[in-house]
C-alpha cells in the first residue's frame, strides 16, 4: 500500500505515545516509524490493528476526511400566500468565509443505511424524477425497534404498528410510511405529509422511526456503487 498520509495525524489526535502504540501492536518503535513514513508498506491487517488501537476507521489512517465546500444557502420564511407549503425560499450563493461539509468516516457511516426510490416500467407519475434517488437513514432504530430522538418535527421513515387501522389511505400500501413526525402524549404521534388530501393522522402508535440524514438525487455521484 502507499504511504498512510493521515496516520501521524490520527496518532496525534488519539493522544497516545508512539512507543505505547508500538507496544500494543507488538512491533518495535522503529517499525511503527517506518510504517508512518511508508518505508515499510502497511498491510490491511496492520491498518485494522492500528485503527483499533487509535479508535478510528482503517481508511482514516490512509486518507484524511474530504471537505465539500458550502456553495450556497437556502433561507425559508413563512408565507401564507404560498398555497402548497406556506413557505418562501431565498436561495443565495455563499460569499463569506469558506465553509465545508466533511464526509462521514466509516466509523460514523457504519450506522447508516439507505432507502432507494424505484418504480415499475409503467409508472409515469409526477414523482418520476426521484427514481433511483436514495434517502440516507440511521438503521439502528429499524434493527432495534425504537423511535430515534431526532425524528421529532423531521422527515422520517416510520413503521406504523400493525394494530393501527388505516382508513381511506390510497397512498401508503404498507405500514412503513414517510412523514413529518410530531410527538403526542402517551407515546403516540401525529404523522403529517404536506402533499395531497388526508395528509395528517393523529394518535398513531409507531414501532420504530428513523430520520432522513441526507438525500442523494444522483447517488452514483456520491456513492461508489449502488447494488441492484
Amino acid at each position: 500500500m502507499n504511504k498512510p498520509v493521515n496516520f501521524e495525524k490520527m496518532i496525534s489526535e488519539s493522544g497516545q505515545l508512539k512507543r505505547d502504540i508500538a507496544k500494543i501492536k507488538g512491533v518495535k518503535p522503529e517499525t511503527l516509524s517506518r510504517h508512518i513514513s511508508g518505508q515499510i508498506k502497511m498491510t490491511l491487517d496492520d491498518a485494522f490493528e492500528y485503527a483499533e488501537i487509535l479508535g478510528c476507521a482503517p481508511q482514516d489512517i490512509f486518507f484524511p476526511a474530504t471537505g465539500m465546500p458550502v456553495v450556497g444557502t437556502v433561507k425559508m420564511e413563512y408565507n401564507d400566500k404560498e398555497p402548497a407549503f406556506k413557505t418562501a425560499f431565498t436561495r443565495e450563493l455563499w460569499t463569506g468565509k469558506p465553509r465545508f461539509a466533511w464526509t462521514a468516516t466509516y466509523a460514523k457511516a457504519v450506522d447508516f443505511g439507505v432507502f432507494v426510490h424505484e418504480c415499475n416500467e409503467t409508472y409515469n407519475g409526477p414523482l418520476n424524477f426521484i427514481t433511483q434517488s436514495v434517502d440516507v437513514v440511521d438503521k439502528r432504530p429499524i434493527e432495534g425497534n425504537y423511535i430515534h430522538q431526532q425524528v421529532h418535527e423531521s422527515w422520517a421513515y416510520c413503521k406504523v404498528s400493525d394494530d393501527f387501522e388505516k382508513i381511506g389511505c390510497e397512498r401508503e400500501m404498507t405500514n412503513i410510511v414517510l412523514a413529518v413526525v410530531y410527538p403526542q402524549p402517551d407515546n403516540l404521534f401525529t404523522l403529517h405529509n404536506p402533499g395531497g388530501h388526508n395528509n395528517q393522522v393523529r394518535d398513531v402508535k409507531l414501532d420504530w422511526a428513523t430520520p432522513i440524514m441526507a438525500t442523494a438525487m444522483h447517488p452514483l455521484n456520491i456513492f461508489q456503487s449502488l447494488d441492484g
